[in-house]
Order: structure tokens, then sequence, then C-alpha cells
């Protein structure tokens, strides 16, 4: 399931497990879908060849001999990295199809640069990359596979940008004669500068922007001194990051750049207490209905006011751009 956050809300993440897995605090920087219609195949922005969105989701090819896809121009500019993204699934009723994601001709090296896609649910796969693009395929929520391309254009151009559907395992893509029935489910579309696909933005008919995501954490109630530090940040599959930061009458901002965007505790020199986030142990009972989580109450929301001295709850955390989180 994926959840919409709003500005200023602390996006805690699960992992789409049964049942879920807490996984931590989504802390990312800013990022921009450039696609449109990111949740609409049906929409204008999407231009369709041999092939029809008979839902907002779900892309069917013709009986037509042809490239079966879905496609917009998109702009690409000379020496950026970008990340194409989206979540796609087999469904039932549907003769096996693969998915390929595709950077046009043009900004990339002047060839169709593509990867392919194997959906099966059990044993997700990249079939293929071009030469000089990375591509991986991971777990989603309710089913979905979070499908990934990235690249460095090397030209600044526009350039069809999207999914194609295809018959066959190989690394090619020819055309194919589909049989108007069969296809995949593709939604939440994204293409972002960057080197690794963000959490999922919305679009409509325009580009939309997620701020960065603002964790004010007050080193002063644990004790640590003005002026600059390094923290230690653990993230959720138990690898850690030193990060550069300044404490100023107390506060400091926890660094958007970093290796992994779930974070599961702080630590500074001088304290030995770090900020933890974890499950609320006084809901515990309740998880699998609300799932509350909480970052001690020392680090407060981006421009809201510091959590009251209450018990129960414990406090709250984190904050930032809003944005989609699967919980």
């Amino acid at each position: 399931t994926l959840a919409t956050a709003p500005a200023d809300v602390a996006r805690f993440d699960y992992a789409p497990t049964s049942p879920y897995a807490f996984r931590g605090l989504l802390v990312e920087p800013a990022a921009t879908n450039l696609a449109l219609a990111s949740q609409d195949l049906t929409q204008a922005a999407w231009t369709k060849t041999a092939a029809t969105a008979s839902t907002a989701i779900r892309l069917v090819d013709t009986t037509t001999l042809a490239s079966h896809q879905a496609t917009q121009t998109l702009s690409y500019t000379s020496g950026k990295t970008y990340t194409l993204s989206c979540l796609a699934r087999e469904f039932s009723g549907s003769a096996k199809r693969y998915l390929a994601l595709f950077i046009g001709v043009g900004p990339f090296g002047g060839s169709q640069g593509y990867a392919k896609f194997d959906l099966t649910a059990a044993s997700p796969s990249v079939i293929f990359a071009s030469s000089g693009l990375a591509a991986s395929v991971q777990p989603g929520s309710n089913g979905y596979l979070l499908c990934t391309l990235t690249g460095t254009a090397s030209a600044t151009s526009t350039a069809p940008t999207g999914a194609r559907l295809h018959n066959t395992n190989g690394t090619g893509l020819p055309n194919y004669t589909g049989d108007g029935t069969s296809g995949l489910e593709i939604t939440h579309v994204q293409l972002e500068e960057g080197a690794k696909a963000s959490s999922r933005i919305v679009t409509a008919t325009a580009i939309f922007e997620r701020k960065a995501d603002v964790v004010t954490l007050d080193w002063g109630a644990k004790g640590v001194p003005d002026g600059a530090i390094t923290a230690t940040v653990t993230f959720d599959d138990g690898s850690t990051q030193a990060v550069a930061m300044t404490v100023a009458s107390g506060k400091a901002v926890l660094p958007t750049a970093l290796d992994r965007p779930r974070v599961r505790s702080v630590s500074a020199p001088f304290t030995e207490q770090p900020y933890v986030i974890v499950p609320d142990a006084q809901v515990s009972a309740m998880m699998a209905q609300s799932r509350y989580v909480y970052l001690e109450r020392q680090a407060t929301l981006s421009g809201g006011a510091v959590p009251p001295d209450v018990t129960p709850p414990p406090g709250y955390g984190g904050g930032g751009g809003g944005g989609m989180t699967s919980i």
C-alpha cells in the first residue's frame, strides 16, 4: 500500500512483507518527477503505439505486428544522470509479457537505451540492460515490482521515454503480433535526476517536486556542545555513514545526501544516547492496525511545534517534503 504524506509529516517506511517490517524514517533530498500522468496511462500525456490503456494502469497490446508501447517525449541535459522507474506487475488472464523501460535515441549515445525485465513474482529479474545503463528490480508494494533504469546523458535533447511490452525473454525487442488482451499493469512512472529512484512522486498535468526532508535534532538536549561534529547514521540494512553536522544553539539538521534513504538511528560524540527510530513499544499491540513509530521527542518536525510532554505517545520526529511511502 502506498500512503501520501503531507508536508512536515514524518514518513516511516515499511517493507512490503507480511507482516509489514519496519525499515526506518525516510530522509531524502528534493526530487522532481519529470513524467506526467504518473498513475494514469489513459491520459493524453501518454502516446500509445499498437497498445491500449484498458484501465489507468493496464497496458495491453493490440493484434498489430508492431512495437507495443506507451511513451512521453521528455527533455534531457548532457552530463546529468537520470533514473527512469515504475511499479509494474503481471495480471491474471494475460499471456506472458516482459517489460522494457527505455530512454530514446539522442541523449544516450544516439542509440535506443533500454532494460528488459521478467516480472515473475517469485523470481523477478533484469534480463538485459543496454551498455552504459544500469537496471534493477526489487519488491515494491501490493504485489508490484519496482523497476529502474539509470544512465548519464551524453547530449542535450528530447527523447521518447516510457514502457514497452514484449512477448519473449531474449535481449532484443523485435516487433511482435499481440493478442489484444495481454499486457502488464504499470503505474507510478517516474523520471528524475539522480543515480537511483526515490520514493514515488505523483504527477498529473505538470511535473511535481517533492521538497527535501528536514530532520532537526536537538543535540543540546543530549549534552552535545555547539560546533562541528561528526554524527553516525545507521540505516535499515545495518550499514552506517559518518556525516558532518554543525550544532548551533543546540540544534543541527541531518543532511539529506545519505547513502541510503531509510534511517534507523543517529548518534554523535559526547553522548551515549543516540536518536533511535523504533516502533513505539507502548502501542506495539496496535502495530497491525496503526503501525505507530516515533523518533525521540527532541527531534521535531520542520516548521512544526515541539510535541507536548505527555505520555503516551512519547513524541514524533522527522518531517519534510511529503510524498509517497510504503506502509
